[in-house]
Parts: structure tokens; C-alpha cells; sequence
């Protein structure tokens, strides 16, 4: 009995230790779940803050992603402008060597200008003078051109004054101002350039008191004898003239020829056909194409 007590006692001894340190343990694990919801707490909060950093750090990813896609954008713009600023700087230094050369080319028709300038003036001074000369000595030819004309009017007056006499007052023939005009009706038959009889008479006449008045005209008067022809507005019919200008131009060398053969020098004469276009009579008349059907001779100065 003794050693159940002694058992007895043990075993309270055991029970009261074991029950303290389940009183412990219990307090123990009182504590550590007051730790464990502490620490879930913390865990949730921690989770929580995780999952807010999450968010900020995919919202931060996607903002470095946008930022990454603007810095590439931005570097694509600024190696177009690096271009655009090399390609400015090539250009201004060809601009520069441009202007440069412009320049000099500026100056270098700036002084061809002066030195052309300079020679103009130079020209315009000597052309004054050689206006004032030429002036100076048109007028003096004019004065010894009317002097010619003068002593040649007085010949030629002499001339035609002396004719006048000789062959009276024939209505074929007649003096208008400085010329003397026969009627081709006077020296050839129609649509001919071989003289007739009667005016071979008339152009002796006329040779003849040429050559006595040219004995008188003094040497430096230049004086020619000029022979017209013209004819009527009819064309000519003839297979031997093509025209009127034909039938004109060959009469007047007809009388030509005549006056070379009474001694007139053929260095002194002129002939010329006019056809039907200096008309004396302008009137669609049988008398007025008799009229224009005519040989001018004229004493002039060449």
C-alpha cells in the first residue's frame, strides 16, 4: 500500500507536471497561433501589397514598353533630322562656295563694265567729234551738190530749150519739168523695139544738140543721160516679150543704142523699163494708154 501511495503520489506528480506543461503548451500554442494569425495578417497584407506592386510593376512594364516605342520613334525622327542637318551643312557649303564664286564673277563683270563703260564714253566723245566732222562736211557736200545741180540744171535747161526749138510744137513730143517724153507711137510700131524712121529723126535731133550742149558742161559734172520705158496697162501679145517689163526695158536700150551711134558715150546713159506702173494718164482710155505708151529721157548728175 505504501508503494501505491508512493506510485499514487509519483504519478500526480506526473500528472500535475504533465498537466502544467500541457498548461504551457497550451498558453504556448495560444501564442503561437496568435503569432500564426499575425503572421497570416502580415502574410495577407504582404499579398496584398504584392499583388498592388504586381499591378504597378506590369502598369510600369507596359509604360517602359510605350516609352521604349517612343525612344525608338524619337531616334528614327532624330536620325532623319542628323541626316536632314548633314545634308543642310553639305548644302550650305555648296551654297557657299556658290555665292562665293558668284561673287567673284560680280566683281570681275563689275570691272568689265567699267573698262566698257569707260571705252564708251571714250567712243561717245570721239563719235561727237566725228558727227560734228561729218556734219561739217555733209554740208559741205550739200553745198557742192547744189552748186553741181545748179550748173547742171543750167545745161540741161539749155538742152531742152534748144530741143524745144528744133522740134517746134509736135503734140507727140513734149518737155514736162526735167524730162523730155516722146510718144512710143513717135519711134516704134506696136509691140516693137525697132525704131522707125521718123524717130530715128527725132532721136538724131536729139544726140546731136546732146553733144554740142555736153561740150560745154565742165568735166567734173558727172552728167548721165537716163532713158525710160513704159508702156500702157494692155499685156502684151507677143511670143518675143514675156511681159510689159520686157517690151519697156528693151525699147528704151533700143534708143540706147541709137544715141551710142551718133556719138552719145554709152558710160553716159541709162536705160530702165518701168512697164505699166508710173502712168501718166490714169484713165481706162484708148488716148490715156497712148499717153503712158511713152520713152522718157531725163539729163541728170549720177
Amino acid at each position: 500500500i505504501a508503494s501505491l501511495n508512493e506510485d499514487i503520489q509519483a504519478l500526480t506528480r506526473v500528472k500535475d507536471e504533465l498537466e502544467q506543461k500541457v498548461a504551457g503548451l497550451a498558453v504556448s500554442l495560444a501564442d503561437k497561433d496568435d503569432q500564426i494569425s499575425v503572421l497570416r495578417d502580415r502574410s495577407k497584407a504582404l499579398a496584398s501589397r504584392l499583388m498592388e506592386k504586381t499591378e504597378m510593376t506590369v502598369l510600369a512594364q507596359e509604360k517602359i514598353e510605350a516609352q521604349d516605342i517612343r525612344i525608338q520613334a524619337l531616334s528614327v525622327v532624330l536620325e532623319s533630322q542628323k541626316q536632314a542637318i548633314a545634308q543642310e551643312k553639305q548644302l550650305s557649303a555648296t551654297t557657299r562656295a556658290e555665292v562665293a564664286l558668284l561673287s567673284d564673277q560680280i566683281t570681275k563683270l563689275q570691272t568689265q563694265l567699267k573698262m566698257i563703260s569707260d571705252a564708251l564714253a571714250l567712243t561717245k566723245a570721239q563719235g561727237q567729234e566725228k558727227d560734228e566732222k561729218i556734219v561739217k562736211l555733209g554740208k559741205q557736200l550739200n553745198i557742192a551738190l547744189a552748186r553741181k545741180v545748179n550748173e547742171l540744171q543750167k545745161y540741161r535747161s539749155e538742152f531742152f530749150g534748144q530741143l524745144q526749138k528744133i522740134l517746134g510744137n509736135n503734140p507727140a513730143i513734149l518737155i514736162q519739168g526735167d524730162r523730155f517724153v516722146l510718144q512710143a507711137g513717135l519711134l516704134f510700131e506696136s509691140g516693137s523695139t525697132d525704131l522707125g524712121a521718123q524717130g530715128r529723126i527725132h532721136l538724131t535731133t536729139l544726140a546731136d544738140t546732146l553733144l554740142q550742149i555736153s561740150r560745154k558742161i565742165p568735166k567734173k559734172i558727172n552728167w548721165i543721160l537716163r532713158i525710160d520705158g513704159h508702156t500702157d496697162r494692155v499685156p502684151i501679145q507677143n511670143e518675143k516679150f514675156a511681159s510689159n517689163w520686157e517690151l519697156s526695158a528693151a525699147r528704151a536700150v533700143s534708143v540706147v543704142r541709137f544715141l551710142s551711134q551718133k556719138g552719145i558715150p554709152e558710160k553716159r546713159m541709162a536705160a530702165a523699163g518701168f512697164s505699166k506702173y508710173h502712168p501718166i494718164d490714169t484713165a481706162d482710155t484708148p488716148e490715156a494708154y497712148k499717153k503712158n505708151r511713152r520713152i522718157e529721157i531725163k539729163l541728170t548728175s549720177q
